[in-house]
């Protein structure tokens, strides 16, 4: 760990501050400004106090030895004397341009940012240094708690919240941690410490556990973001990433270092790091890119690392090679086996005593009933109908539905299951009344659509208006809708989560159907009051049921749809202003670039399949592994942001996200094609696509044999509501998501011709939404994907189509 005698041994001089007094940080967290410190391989910064390069040497994980030098601006290399040989290190740089997001649907006309890519070459010019890393050290200027941390898909707000030691996966609350007021508690999870006077810090972080390797910081005090990205790693082993603290939590200190070589055991893989055995004349080149920019706050911080995300990282062009209507024809044979005659509902598990048996929302049930309906008007539409009759006996007395039904058909809260403590038993979460809420609503609604003559069983209607009502009363009451409400009575059991994200859309149906105004004030209350406590401090927690309150991706995720609902109800831009915040902060949680398996892991799954990883979706700061897909959502609020502002890195992002996706379905052709390898049946979906070895069940690399149904549901919804291809005829704009290949683009009488292929070996169905304009569009209407165009294709033929045009709102 870095310590402040280690870092001013190195440094002589360097933490002299602005006072006088020797440290890293004079007058810490004063807020006082700190003069910038100009290296010309680093853009000006006040948060950065000194700079020094450094080589570690290592006994297996421990740490027996440390030297370096200071960087500062001079001819020459600099020297580090080891034991047993000398390190020669070298700088050089080039400025790079980026331009960062920006709030608003207006085009963006402000200064681009700026910032320095660097290469610190470091030469073992005589001697050996075996079992070693070298790195370089970044000691940080007026250090405070308050300064904001992210280390992308690991780390928000430093993870510096109160944690239970022992607790590992799907922890439990103590019942003295109950209430409405309780504050937030997070799993065993690397972190900074919240207790002042011992070790603080984040020293087991691999470039491979993070979605971006980066570190991010906001700075209230100064108002000033700083972000240090680097590349995978060498050929000797990933970078490691790590953040320390003095005890009295008023210095810090940065550390990329190259092979990682993590001290702290936060991972249960089996995979042990070490250091490489250096001889005369190797060298590590340690890439670097650092932007430092005024940041008024958390929204301002997200932008700019939304715009450098992907930045000088690896991206292999590549198409998934399933369709989207291949995947969804082989989905139908897994809804069809999932379904229960006994219970009449879409079971979540595969066996019918599975104890996961059927989940209210969170998970997919309830919602995946929607996609179902609506991409098959068969058999399965038919049982849709008798599942929502079914649902009728899950209603609790407090007018909420509960979280479980087991399979004898009995309802229960989320916690009444073995395992869990008695005080949970009448628990369920908020976020699971609010995804029942909105699905079950746009189920009713599509039904009724298509079948006029359709009327829905008897109170079921009536069910959901008090449903909305009670949420109504309860955030009335508390102010929140908290992480878990009492099934009995409505109330508040714990507070301060994200939990209830997906509530603003279900209320914003409410008011749709019911036509009471109070649901929609009530949903623009809920989703005001989420983004203000939790986004602006970049803090969703708790939305997943398995990490306790653990800072999550699922948060932004249901929350950037809610914005995007209450924003359609109201056109209040102001809405769409915090749903590009959400949709900001959502990308950090998603891999930016392609892992390099064959480096390190050339005999797993991924790296023999050539299989890329852009695109996939870490769950929580606690389940670091990747995931297929956001839970649980098509991802079509990214799109909306586009058609209203005209960001194409809304594009980029949600076509990462759906190709990640169609690679992780089972296909029969894939077992032939890689022998020997864990493939998925035919038509169930991967839940893990892991680069890391940190809290997963599978190595780097492996799929994990088990399909989860959120994934089915995610997928549905993808082949439901995204189009193949989205165009702009006006400007002659075309955006594939699907396997579709795009050639040339004519404009022709009354739309587009679009030369078109289908590269697999697979029939192909392949739909078109087409803007005529983007400027002025619409939100898009209730049900838009029944103006979908579709276009059939045979394996491997190319044709030109002709796309309308017809605006994507237009009946």
């Amino acid at each position: 760990m870095y310590d402040r005698r280690t870092f001013l041994r190195l440094v002589p001089g360097a933490a002299l501050g602005a006072g006088g007094t020797t440290g890293v940080s004079a007058r810490a967290g004063s807020g006082e400004a700190s003069r910038a410190r100009n290296l010309p391989w680093l853009p000006p910064s006040r948060l950065v106090s000194g700079v020094v390069c450094e080589a570690s040497r290592h006994d297996g994980i421990k740490l027996s030895g440390r030297d370096g030098v200071e960087m500062t601006p001079g001819t020459g290399p600099a020297e580090i004397v080891v034991p047993g040989g000398k390190w020669e290190v070298t700088v050089s740089s080039r400025p790079i341009r980026y331009q960062p997001a920006h709030r608003g649907d207006e085009p963006d006309e402000s200064a681009p940012g700026r910032g320095e890519a660097a290469v610190f070459r470091f030469r073992l010019a005589s001697g050996q240094s075996p079992e070693s890393s070298v790195g370089v050290v970044f000691g940080l200027a007026q250090w405070s708690e308050e300064v904001f941390c992210c280390m992308p898909g690991a780390v928000y707000c430093g993870n510096r919240f109160r944690a239970y030691p022992h607790a590992g996966w799907y922890g439990h609350y103590r019942k003295e941690d109950l209430g409405p007021d309780a504050g937030q508690i997070i799993a065993n999870i690397p972190r900074l410490s919240v207790e002042r006077g011992g070790p603080s810090g984040i020293q087991s972080m691999l470039t491979r556990s993070l979605t971006t390797p980066a570190i991010g910081l906001w700075h209230p005090g100064l108002k000033e973001g700083l972000i240090l990205m680097t590349g995978q790693g060498a050929p000797s082993g990933d970078s490691l990433i790590e953040i320390t603290e003095n005890p009295e939590h008023t210095e810090a200190w940065i550390r990329l270092a190259s092979p990682g070589v993590r001290p702290t055991r936060f991972y249960t893989g089996g995979h042990v790091d070490r250091g490489h055995d250096f001889r005369a004349g190797d060298t590590l080149d340690l890439k670097l890119m650092a932007f430092s920019f005024p940041c008024e706050d958390i929204a301002c911080f997200f932008a700019h690392l939304f715009a450098v995300r992907k930045l000088g990282l690896p991206d292999r062009a590549e198409l998934p090679g399933l369709s989207f209507s291949r995947a969804m024809g082989m989905q139908r044979g897994v809804i069809d086996s999932r379904w229960s005659e006994k219970n009449r509902i879409f079971r979540d598990a595969q066996g019918e005593h599975g104890r996961f048996y059927f989940q209210t929302g969170h998970c997919g049930g309830m919602m995946k009933d929607y996609p179902i309906y609506a991409l098959d008007a068969g058999q399965s539409g038919e049982r849709v109908k008798q599942a929502l009759e079914s649902y009728n006996k899950g209603w609790a007395p407090s007018g909420l539905m509960f979280g479980r039904c087991t399979p004898d058909g009995q309802w229960m809260a989320d916690c009444a299951v073995p395992g869990f403590p008695p005080y949970e038993k009448d628990m369920t979460m908020s976020r699971r009344q609010g995804d029942a809420l909105l699905y079950l609503i746009k189920t009713a609604r599509l039904i009724r659509r298509r079948e006029p003559g359709w009327n829905p069983p008897a109170s079921f209607g009536a069910n959901l208006k008090r449903l909305a009502d009670v949420l109504c009363r309860t955030f009335e009451k508390f102010g929140q809708l908290g992480q878990y409400l009492d099934s009995r009575t409505g109330e508040v059991v714990l507070g301060g989560s994200t939990s209830a994200a997906s509530v603003p859309s279900g209320l914003v149906a409410a008011w749709r159907e019911f036509g009471d105004r109070k649901y929609l004030d009530t949903a623009r209350a809920v989703a005001g009051q989420l983004h203000d406590d939790f986004a602006m401090r970049g803090d969703f927690n708790g939305t997943p049921a398995d990490i306790m309150q653990s800072p999550d991706s699922e948060g932004p995720v249901q929350l950037l749809a809610s914005m995007m609902d209450v924003f359609a109800a109201t056109n209040d831009r102001g809405w769409l202003h915090k749903a590009q915040h959400c949709a900001w902060q959502l990308a950090s949680w998603i891999k930016s670039h392609d892992y390099d398996f064959s480096r390190h892991f050339p005999d797993c799954t991924f790296a023999r399949m050539k299989l890329k990883t852009v695109g996939a979706f870490h769950a929580s700061a606690q389940n670091l592994c990747g995931t297929p897909g956001l839970c649980v959502s098509s991802g079509l609020p990214l799109l909306e942001l586009y058609r209203l502002g005209g960001d194409e890195r809304y594009l980029e992002l949600l076509r990462d996200i759906t190709h990640c996706v169609f690679r992780a379905v089972g296909r029969p052709e894939l077992r032939k094609q890689f022998p020997g390898t864990r493939q998925m049946p035919a038509g169930l979906i991967a839940e893990r696509f892991n680069t890391t070895d940190m809290y997963n069940f599978t190595g780097p690399g492996e799929f994990w044999i088990h399909s989860t149904t959120w994934c089915m549901t995610t997928l549905m919804l993808i082949c439901l509501e995204i189009p193949s291809l989205y165009v702009v005829t006006d400007r002659q704009f075309v955006h594939p998501f699907d396997t579709v290949e795009v050639g040339e683009v004519r404009r022709g009488d009354g739309g587009l011709d679009l030369s078109l292929t289908n590269p697999t070996d697979f029939p192909a169905t392949y739909t078109v939404l087409a803007d005529k304009t983007t400027d002025g569009a619409e939100p898009l209407p209730e049900f838009f994907f029944e103006r979908f165009e579709r276009f059939e294709f045979a394996p491997r033929e190319t044709r030109v189509v002709r796309v309308a045009g017809n605006p994507a709102g237009e009946a």
